[in-house]
């Protein structure tokens, strides 16, 4: 099985490329292939040719309007383990070619460092014979479709079939990708992410490739045409929640707090200015528009961990200095939004009845790992700490955690920068996750017991 997604590039070109050429996901360069690059995975040579190929367009056209689209980006991703990745490579580039027919630049790199193996296809918009733009009527996607379902039919692999009368192929599509669609989401986010240094960068690069970020309660939330429907970051893993994109921006741990909307005011279009609150006479510090989310009936205030802020007076004059994390002391602290996806899962199983016994033996054996987790945990807070200081000490290493957490992501966003490989310290981020998991468990069973108490 198949599924493939195609939307335009209009500005973010050589930052498209770069990405999907990484080292990190192409087994160093190797999974690249490239009609008009020496070296396939070289993003500079391959972007050069392609403007080339755009202004050399531009004279051609004579008349009419300049055209808006650089290039096309299609993603080609295949059902867990039924592909390798040589094979999916060489899918990727008859496709590339057959939709294309041979006469754009073009690059394809396939990517095995997710759960699932796919094709990253960028393709010039201008025809380099005819000097012509490539169209993309909404009626293309279903013809590309049809293209990639008849070479997968070449190589053995399934095809996406409606299983029963009156079930439309767009419905049998769209079940499909509601796992393949937050692959497109994810490469959205960590493209703009990389390429941004201010959550308004963010948001602004994600619009051009047509994705709105909304809130919604405590939640950050992705939506696009392609998807369908709204997705919250926590189910497109850890490193999508509201926190993390935070750290990844500011490529550094951030410290996150509850803010009641009473107690910022704006100093101009830039800045806010903070009360804190339980301060007799008035305290206040400022901070940049950047630091706040507007989340409704709160605010959401990321600052830098380890940095410090000059407190004011209520005449407005420097007070004192004061650490970030000893804000904690007058703002809420909020509960760790925890990751609905922490680990990838192969799909197991042929029929539909097959497929939801096995989720269910995994969501058993998950819920016994948990189990476990939280009793050992637990017998290591005992062996260090008094029974009536246990909430403290779950407290506290909840805290420790969450720090931590923020940190290996802001140091996971460098690597990505710099094209160097993340699966060490993914592993590290998903034994943090599991130590949060355990410890929120463990406070939530020693409230019930405690209520139960007071009963």
């Amino acid at each position: 099985m198949a599924v493939v997604k195609i939307h335009p590039i209009s500005q973010t070109l050589h930052k498209a490329i770069a990405y999907i050429t990484q080292d990190a996901k192409t087994n160093s360069g190797i999974l690249c292939s490239s009609n008009c690059a020496v070296v396939p995975s070289d993003a500079d040579n391959i972007t050069a040719v392609m403007r080339s190929a755009l202004a050399d367009a531009e004279v051609k056209r004579g008349v009419g309007r300049p055209g808006s689209v650089l290039a096309f980006h299609v993603i080609q991703s295949f059902k867990p383990g039924e592909v390798d990745a040589n094979t999916a490579h060489e899918i990727g580039w008859k496709f590339a070619q057959k939709i294309t027919g041979g006469e754009h630049d073009l690059v394809v790199a396939t990517h095995v460092d997710r759960g699932h193996i796919h094709n990253h296809i960028i393709f010039c918009s201008a025809n380099r014979v005819t000097g012509k733009r490539y169209r993309n009527p909404n009626s293309n996607l279903k013809k590309i479709r049809k293209i990639s379902d008849e070479l997968v039919k070449e190589y053995g692999l399934s095809v996406i079939e409606p299983e029963g009368r009156g079930q439309k192929l767009s419905s049998i599509y769209a079940d499909a990708y509601a796992q393949h669609g937050k692959e497109f989401l994810r490469f959205a986010i960590d493209d703009a992410v990389q390429n941004s240094h201010s959550w308004q960068a963010m948001v602004d690069t994600l619009a051009e490739s047509g994705v709105t970020v909304s809130m919604r309660g405590a939640h950050i939330l992705f939506d696009c045409e392609q998807v369908g429907r709204a997705v919250r970051g926590k189910t497109l893993g850890e490193n999508y929640t509201e926190h993390a994109l935070h750290s990844r921006l500011g490529r550094e741990a951030m410290s996150e707090f509850i803010v009641a909307k009473s107690l910022v005011t704006r100093v101009d279009d830039k800045r806010w200015q903070v009360r804190i609150p339980g301060k007799k006479p008035a305290q206040y510090f400022v901070v940049s528009d950047q630091r706040i989310i507007d989340h409704g009936r709160q605010m959401r205030l990321y600052l830098p961990a380890s940095g410090s802020l000059t407190i004011l007076n209520h005449r407005g004059q420097i007070a004192h200095p004061l650490n970030v994390e000893d804000l904690y002391q007058s703002f809420t602290r909020p509960t760790p939004i925890m990751s609905q996806h922490p680990h990838v899962r192969v799909e197991r199983g042929t029929s539909a009845a097959q497929k939801r016994y096995f989720s269910y033996l995994d969501s058993k054996i998950e819920s016994i790992k948990d189990d476990a987790a939280t009793t050992s945990l637990l017998a290591e807070i005992l062996r260090d700490t008094q029974p009536e200081d246990i909430p403290l000490a779950i407290e506290s290493k909840l805290s420790q955690a969450h720090r931590r957490l923020n940190l290996f992501i802001a140091q996971r966003q460098k690597l990505i920068d710099k094209g160097q490989t993340v699966e060490g310290i993914d592993q590290k981020i998903s034994a943090i996750q599991e130590q949060q998991r355990a410890l929120l468990t463990l406070r939530k069973q020693l409230e019930k017991r405690n209520k139960e108490r007071n009963r």
